[in-house]
């Protein structure tokens, strides 16, 4: 099975959006040029996108607890 990080960057992804991710993932996605961005809202991903395109993202801390 393929790692998610380097699968990623070869599908052309340039940004990930999270409510939580664990420790060494954003590290990881960083490694392989993803931009991160942790403590997004319980939001479908066409919410999130719309907010992060118009500038009005509100992220809180990284909801994931391992």
């Amino acid at each position: 099975m393929r790692s998610a990080f380097p699968m990623a960057a070869e599908k052309g992804a340039e940004m990930i959006i999270a409510g939580g991710m664990g420790e060494s993932a954003p590290k990881l996605f960083s490694k392989h040029g993803i931009q991160v961005i942790i403590g997004a809202p319980a939001e479908t991903p066409e919410a999130l996108i719309a907010y992060f395109m118009a500038g009005t993202l509100h992220t809180g801390g990284n909801q994931c607890d391992h």
